[in-house]
């Protein structure tokens, strides 16, 4: 039973970081293909590594609980500190405020 919840959860992982690349190829600009892909990534990486979890035991488990974590938390604070500062927004630049309509004029 273990080992068919172990490779469902692989294939799950798997099918996720296809999904992130195919995110970096197909997003219009760079913080959205940044955005999605590390997403997509990190949650399937952290899915992958639950499922060996399952396939391969406790031990397993027990090394791979560091690199769930890095991923999990790193991965998504590392990316925003990229596109922190890759610099100004595209409308930050045209000078939108980000307001649609009825916004004070400056």
């Amino acid at each position: 039973m273990n080992e068919h919840i172990g490779l469902g959860l692989v294939c799950v992982g798997l099918a996720l970081n296809m999904a992130g690349a195919l995110a970096l190829v197909r997003l219009p600009d760079a913080v959205a293909r940044l955005g999605a892909a590390v997403k997509c990534v990190s949650l399937g990486a952290c899915t992958m590594l639950t499922g060996t979890l399952f396939l391969h035991g406790l031990y397993a488990g027990m090394t791979a609980a560091p690199a769930l974590a890095l991923i999990a938390v790193g991965a998504p604070l590392a990316v925003n500190a990229v596109i922190g500062a890759a610099g100004p927004s595209q409308s930050d630049v045209e000078g939108d405020k980000g307001l649609e309509s009825g916004g004070p004029e400056e």
